[in-house]
């Protein structure tokens, strides 16, 4: 019984390696989890987020909220007194990872969160807008797959 469980243990790593060692495998893991991120931090009132990739290696999921009362229950202090002092029609919420290297199963992921209220154009180095950027550097991708999530986490702060 031990000697299964080694062995159904050590085989569902070795297939966790092996999918999370290609940049199309990773792009799918991160896909996923970028998806169930959307839904606990930036899903707003009236659209669902779709998460795009207009390169190999880069996702973005992106959101637009338009009750601004719902935009001010943010927990950020910060963002919420320029929002209260703005008081745009609207508030942009961007998560993005972008994989900045990639060779033999090691990486680093640049991953970024932003709060922008800056509507109607949402310009991309307003000030009105706050933004946070993590980078997460790992070895192997077991590595990937247990720290990833924290990392998104700590950029999500931002929300």
């Amino acid at each position: 019984m031990v000697d299964d469980i080694k062995s159904w243990k050590e085989g569902h790593f070795a297939q966790i390696e092996e999918q999370l060692s290609t940049l199309e495998g990773l792009g799918i893991y991160i896909k996923e989890t970028l998806k169930n991120f959307c839904y606990r931090y930036i899903q707003t009132t009236d659209e669902e987020v779709d998460i795009k990739s207009p390169q190999e290696g880069f996702f973005i999921a992106e959101s637009t909220e338009h009750d601004i009362n719902k935009a001010l229950q943010t927990k950020n202090p910060l963002i919420k007194q320029a929002i209260e002092k703005k008081q745009p029609k609207q508030v942009r919420y961007m998560l993005m990872c972008a994989v900045r290297e990639f060779q033999k199963k090691r990486g680093v992921i640049d991953i970024v969160a932003v709060a922008h209220w800056g509507a109607p154009d949402f310009a991309p180095n307003s000030p009105e807008q706050k933004m946070k950027k993590i980078e997460f550097k790992f070895d192997d991708g077991l590595d990937f797959r247990n720290h990833f999530a924290q990392y998104l986490e700590q950029a999500c702060e931002l929300f």
